[in-house]
């Protein structure tokens, strides 16, 4: 998430010392991302030349023709629904599935930004996508393709759409149960047919995520504050701590939370952290549990992916040459001589690159470089098989995760913000800065 305010704030001169501590997330869904992406990005790879200057807080009126617009939205309306996009392949076993080509289906109704997408994870027909235009929107894919049914659509309970949608997150165990966050603070959670359970507000939200069997929900706010509350919305604990960069959850009663150098560790019961890990010498700006949640990725400013042990001790480091961003762990483990060792780990950075680490040597397994810009997601399949990323040079790769090929090289219209494998690794969808989620069906 940080990352793409950085990215956006370079190319606009912007140093990050200009950027008011507790601003980041609000600029990153009402500032950069909508002014910069969405209104000079074009599907053509060119760029608006747009005269009037921007501005962090306000909003952006771009110096672009009326006549441009309307060409530019035609374009997209007059895109089929559906097409076909070939596997980038050496020989016919490289195809996933033994598959030779892969339908894309192009979701439509968005009318800003999309910044999520993620699939429910009981029912893998089932989609949520939010963005910068304040909505939410459950899809059911079969519907949507048997009689083109609309997804169910969910606003701000107060009718303000000029709030984003900024967070979402689906309850792990129950598929009828989703949370939201706007930017302006209010937070709610939904069933799947867009029935409101609960409501309340804080200052603006930097993430909220449920805890892994979906008895707790934490809430973390840019004032550094955070709030933890069980399915029905009552709060069970508050905690107060210095800006948090990220957060993750052990256990339902435990979490961490990233700081300027260290990582905190909670239990839900009470307000101090119980532990501190130190070791980053930079903010420490993402976060990552293994699935067995034994293990612990920490990504820093200082160039360094640290390891830590049962959130006590770090046991590898792991150095880069740029700032790291992002973290997506496989649930496969490498092997030596038939025999199982590290987990595998993928880790982005500023300077484009994605790196492919066994996490228990600390050995770089695979670099990759085929980003022009920075890669803003990247995900493992939930059956380790592929590693796939997205980046804002609007390309998505989806890559085989023992052999390193590239399975499927798909270039979108728009910047790429998020991508989100179901949970039988069956297909992906993604969400686009010109509005629309596309969902490549790859099996």
């Amino acid at each position: 998430m940080e990352a793409k305010v950085e990215e956006a704030a370079r190319r606009k001169s912007v140093s990050e010392k200009d950027i008011e501590a507790g601003l980041l997330v609000k600029i990153i869904y009402k500032g950069l991302f909508y002014m910069d992406m969405e209104l000079h990005a074009q599907p053509d790879e060119s760029t608006i030349k747009c005269n009037a200057p921007l501005h962090l807080i306000h909003r952006h009126r771009k110096d672009r023709k009326k006549d441009e617009r309307m060409r530019d939205r035609k374009r997209i309306k007059e895109r089929d629904r559906e097409v076909e996009v070939e596997l980038i392949r050496n020989n016919a076993n490289q195809a996933i599935s033994g598959a030779s080509s892969y339908n894309i289906i192009e979701l439509k109704g968005h009318n800003e930004d999309v910044f999520l997408c993620a699939w429910n994870p009981k029912d893998i027909n089932v989609l949520a996508t939010c963005g910068s235009d304040g909505t939410l929107r459950i899809w059911n894919i079969s519907n949507w393709q048997k009689n083109n049914t609309q997804p169910t659509l969910i606003k701000h309970l107060f009718n303000k759409s000029s709030e984003s949608v900024c967070c979402l997150d689906w309850n792990p165990t129950e598929a009828n149960t989703i949370a939201i966050a706007y930017s302006d603070g209010l937070f709610c959670i939904y069933n799947s047919k867009g029935a409101l359970r609960s409501s309340s507000r804080q200052n603006s939200v930097l993430t909220i995520k449920w805890s892994p069997r979906g008895e707790h929900l934490l809430t973390v706010t840019q004032d550094g504050f955070s709030i933890c509350t069980d399915k029905r919305g009552n709060t069970v604990g508050q905690y107060k701590h210095e800006i948090l960069y990220d957060i993750a959850w052990s256990s339902d009663e435990l979490f961490v939370a990233s700081t300027k150098n260290n990582i905190l560790v909670y239990t839900i019961d009470q307000e101090n952290p119980i532990k501190t890990l130190t070791g980053h010498k930079g903010p420490v700006k993402c976060l990552a549990y293994d699935n067995s949640k034994t293990y612990l990725a920490s990504g820093s400013s200082d160039f360094t992916v640290k390891i830590w042990k049962e959130n006590k001790k770090e046991i590898n480091s792991l150095n880069h040459d740029s700032e790291v961003h992002c973290l997506a762990w496989s649930s496969l483990k490498t092997t030596s001589k038939k025999k199982e060792t590290g987990y595998i780990l993928a880790t982005a950075t500023k300077d484009h690159k994605v790196t492919i680490w066994d996490t228990e040597n600390g050995k770089k397994l695979k670099e990759i470089k085929n980003n022009q810009s920075i890669v803003s997601t990247l995900e493992f399949s939930p059956n380790g098989a592929f590693l796939a990323l997205g980046s804002y040079d609007q390309n998505l790769l989806i890559i085989d995760a023992k052999s390193f090929e590239i399975k499927i090289s798909y270039r979108t219209d728009s910047p790429i913000y998020r991508l989100h494998w179901d949970t039988l690794s069956s297909k992906i969808a993604f969400s686009l800065a010109n509005g629309n989620v596309i969902k490549i069906l790859s099996c």
